[in-house]
């Protein structure tokens, strides 16, 4: 039985030369209101947000202006509480180990009607379609590595309800869609089975660590002296945090195993590993094109009289497969002429490229570099089924 709570383009290949806030679209009271104190003068929503709001969308003739109705005058004047299934609107982003922890967030909130949804009830204005890009609320969890699947797990949004308190706003029109503000005086969101509460716009805001930054061109993830991680997104909506670890080897002194990695909700893993024996190493990330992720991993960086050198991989995201696998692979100095898939992100592998998938070996010998490229991967389904 449910719980109720208890209250950041295209990249020009370089070579390997180069070096919680609450927003103003909460009216809350003042926070040493809890949530149940703004919501007990509140009326309860009778069935949808949109048939309530459906008398203050009506045009009385032609024009814009809404009629001023007696059903309309008495829906602007009370102050709504509105109770539903969050799935659809919180989103709790992958565990960002760097800070050990899940950002959750309530992005926005959006009600539509119609099989088109053309009318539509919203926090604010949309323009060509879209809300603002300021979360409503949003806080960050912090949680230990060991407990992140566990807690992931038990916060799945299906598991996710929402309350709000709010009145109506002003009518707004962004053709063809038409629809009207609500004004949130408080929000929550609450675990139906468990009663613990993940967002509370009535208390105190605490500090926030900085977000992820998103790829949207060549970032630097790792080098000996740094590290950082960073938002990937497919076509599909797919959200993922690219970050990297570290290992070093006892039989190897002096010799780094940087490994990138990739994590959706919970679940890290591996994609490809690299031997670092030069302090001058470095792995960048970069997009390029729909659904492909370039990988740079420098193993030397140029100086007066060295040549630097390095590996190029290309990534795509198989959506069948809900996985990336390699689909090109180039080594080479920095006075060679990269293949044009390394350069131009709208040029395809060549056969040849394609055939030369697999990352050298890593720390490991018998451990094999992930992802496996595709006809690998149907070659052990094949030999599993025999």
């Amino acid at each position: 039985m449910p719980r109720s709570p208890q209250i950041q383009v295209p990249v020009a290949f370089s070579g390997f030369s180069c070096c919680l806030a609450l927003t103003t679209l909460l009216t809350a009271p003042a926070q040493a209101q809890g949530f149940s104190e703004v919501a007990k003068d509140a009326t309860e929503v009778p069935g949808t947000v949109m048939n309530l709001a459906s008398p203050l969308l009506i045009r009385c003739r032609a024009g814009e202006t809404p009629c001023a109705s007696e059903s309309a005058t008495k829906v602007r004047e009370k102050t709504w509480l509105l109770t539903i299934p969050a799935g659809r609107y919180v989103r709790v982003g992958p565990y960002e180990s760097l800070e050990e922890g899940f950002r959750v967030s309530l992005p926005g909130l959006a009600f539509r009607r119609g099989r088109q949804g053309l009318k539509i009830v919203s926090i604010a204005p949309m323009v060509q379609g879209r809300l603002p890009p300021l979360p409503l609320v949003a806080q960050f969890h912090r949680v230990e590595p060991s407990r992140a699947r566990a807690w992931r797990a038990r916060n799945n949004p299906s598991r996710l309800r929402a309350r709000m308190v709010f009145t109506f706003g002003d009518v707004w029109s962004d053709e063809p869609r038409r629809g009207i503000t609500i004004h949130i005086k408080a929000v929550q969101v609450y675990n139906t089975s468990t009663g613990d509460v993940l967002l509370d716009s009535t208390r105190a805001p605490t500090a926030m660590p900085d977000p992820p930054p998103r790829l949207s061109e060549r970032l630097r993830l790792w080098e000996p002296s740094m590290m950082r991680e960073a938002l990937w997104a497919t076509t599909d909506g797919r959200e993922m945090l690219l970050s990297v670890q570290t290992n070093a080897l006892h039989n190897e002194p002096g010799l780094l195993v940087p490994t990138l990695c990739v994590t959706e909700g919970a679940r890290r893993k591996e994609l490809i590993r690299f031997r670092a024996g030069d302090r001058s190493a470095s792995l960048a990330v970069a997009p390029h094109g729909a659904n492909r992720l370039l990988v740079i991993f420098t193993s030397r960086r140029p100086r007066p009289g060295r040549v630097g050198n390095g590996v190029v991989t290309l990534l795509q995201w198989i959506k069948s497969q809900n996985q990336l696998f390699i689909v090109a692979r180039w080594e080479g100095t920095n006075r060679d002429t990269p293949p044009e898939w390394v350069r131009d992100p709208n040029a395809l592998p060549t056969p040849q490229s394609r055939s030369n998938t697999k990352p050298k070996a890593s720390a490991n010998p018998n451990a094999g570099a992930k992802p496996k490229t595709r006809a690998t991967s149907k070659r052990s389904r094949s030999n599993r089924a025999r």
